[in-house]
């Protein structure tokens, strides 16, 4: 099975406490509810966690953004320095075996020419469930909208039928996220 970190996975089902009113807790609920947008640390092995440390707008250190339709993950989203991508591959292929497939895409950052951006991909099928479920690493993550962060790549990890966090949560709502938690 799939996994961020050791075992932060798809179809896990939310840990979020009950809230206390006025208190919004670190995640962004949608569609009444049934939607949640959660930041949550992940459980990399220690040797890995320089190499996805971040400080960004809408997390800092080992976490991810995942998303909860009706309490069960179904499409999360790491950050990690771009200098890490080598590092990153190399501990999927130790832990899941050689890529399903790369892909050669490409980004046009703002104000520069264009450049690769490395993709691997693991997939595996669910004999269960039958659903296709991958595992991404992008050099440069492009999944937040039109610009590219070149500063910083993403991991992914998602089913074939999932909805993806961007756009339905906005930069803005995770930057709120983490200036509430400052003030718990």
């Amino acid at each position: 099975m799939l996994t961020l970190g050791q075992t932060v996975k798809l179809g896990q089902v939310s840990r979020v406490p009950t809230r206390a009113p006025g208190n919004p807790g670190t995640c962004v609920e949608k569609k009444q509810g049934t939607i949640l947008f959660c930041i949550e640390v992940v459980d990399w092995p220690v040797e890995m966690r320089p190499y996805l440390h971040v400080n960004t707008i809408m997390y800092q250190g080992t976490k991810a953004i995942i998303r909860y339709d009706d309490g069960t993950a179904t499409y999360l989203h790491a950050l990690f320095p771009t200098q890490s991508f080598e590092a990153i591959v190399g501990y999927y292929e130790r832990r899941f075996g050689s890529p399903t497939t790369s892909l050669k895409r490409s980004i046009a950052p703002l104000a520069a020419p264009r450049r690769d951006n490395p993709t691997v991909m693991w997939q595996s099928t669910n004999p269960v469930t039958n659903h296709l479920t991958t595992l991404e690493v992008r050099k440069f993550d492009d999944s937040r909208g039109s610009f590219p962060d070149t500063r910083r790549g993403a991991i992914l990890l998602y089913h074939e039928w999932s909805t993806s966090i961007f756009p339905q949560l906005s930069t803005l709502e995770l930057l709120l996220l983490r200036s509430d938690e400052k003030t718990r």
